[in-house]
């Protein structure tokens, strides 16, 4: 059963994805972003369901400005300072929270590079198994929270519904491939990397759809929390 309908006159994703790489390379050009290196082609026994033929199957760094980054940790202090220094919690919800952060003591050429900007989609790189990779956008000011290195954190092009990107980061498809490839010394805090989340299959549609994917799900919540209490 599909969620939304599927109409033609708004083109194919092959259509999106072809502006989304003109732009990224004028973005190159103009110095904004820098070109990654190439990812698998994604192959068939990849794939984990259909889609419907106006979609196509892409990787994460296909519809990102920057390949994702891991955030900055300094030590907390006990004293009010300019710069706030998210903690893990600030993301596990799933959703932000503005009151878990700490107070960091460090310059602004510091801070420079972990300023989070308004619809950043941050990514827990560490956490348990089952936590691992949770996503959320910020929805905060520009400049206003640094993130902290148990995070990555990645903008996406503008001719994408971040929103969409978001719910497909949660999806279990997408929870289950975090799960599945997370490792390290330590069980109860397995990791991800960049390579890892860059490479996150994205079934994508054409751009009106995902807005309309979103909307709908957003109208279904209330009934899912609802059913779940």
């Amino acid at each position: 059963m599909q969620l939304v309908e599927q109409r033609a006159e708004e083109g194919t994703a092959e259509e999106l994805y072809q502006q989304i790489k003109k732009e990224k390379h004028k973005l190159i050009q103009e110095g904004k972003t820098k070109k990654g290196k190439p990812f698998a082609e994604i192959l068939g026994d990849e794939i984990p369901f259909d889609i419907p033929e106006s979609w196509k199957w892409v990787r994460l760094i296909d519809v990102v400005v920057d390949k994702p980054t891991n955030g900055y940790s300094p030590k907390g202090v006990d004293y009010v300072t300019n710069y706030k220094n998210l903690t893990l919690t600030a993301t596990t919800a799933g959703y932000f929270k503005y009151d878990a952060f700490k107070y960091v003591d460090i310059s602004g050429e510091e801070a420079e590079k972990y300023w989070l900007k308004h619809n950043d989609i941050l990514v827990q790189r560490s956490n348990s198994r089952e936590l691992v990779g949770t996503s959320c956008i910020y929805d905060g000011n520009d400049d206003k929270y640094i993130y902290p290195d148990l995070m990555m954190r990645f903008h996406t092009m503008p001719n994408i519904c971040v929103q969409y990107i978001d719910y497909v980061l949660k999806s279990p498809f997408v929870r289950q491939y975090y799960s599945k490839n997370a490792t390290g010394t330590s069980e109860s805090m397995p990791k991800i990397n960049q390579a890892i989340v860059s490479s996150t299959l994205i079934p994508l549609p054409p751009l009106a759809e995902q807005y309309r994917i979103t909307a709908k799900i957003e109208e279904l919540l209330p009934y899912c929390d609802k059913l779940n209490k």
